[in-house]
């Protein structure tokens, strides 16, 4: 990422709309991770955030396992190697 703009919204009834608008796209969101099922995706993801204290330990995240940990589940991981594929998410 070169640059991020920010917008701040304080009137009340922009708040109002756009919290309504950003809760149906996590509805949408949430549905689709739980009818998930291992067998529908072809890629699980490998998960390395936890190694600066368990460095010989790997995860494996797929739609229906989370990382140990808990922080990543597998639609996170998948956009984490979208925008970092050199990162701590690899597909497996």
């Amino acid at each position: 990422m070169d640059k991020v703009q920010v917008t701040l919204y304080v009137d009340d009834a922009d708040v109002k709309k756009l919290l309504a608008d950003a809760q149906k796209v996590y509805t949408e969101r949430d549905i689709r991770l739980a009818s998930m099922t291992d067998e529908s995706v072809d890629i699980f993801y490998s998960c390395l955030l936890c190694q600066s204290f368990a460095p010989n330990h790997v995860c494996i995240v797929s739609p229906e396992r989370l990382g140990l940990c808990g922080a990543y589940n597998w639609l996170d991981a998948k956009a984490a190697y979208e925008i970092d594929p050199v990162g701590p998410n690899q597909p497996s």
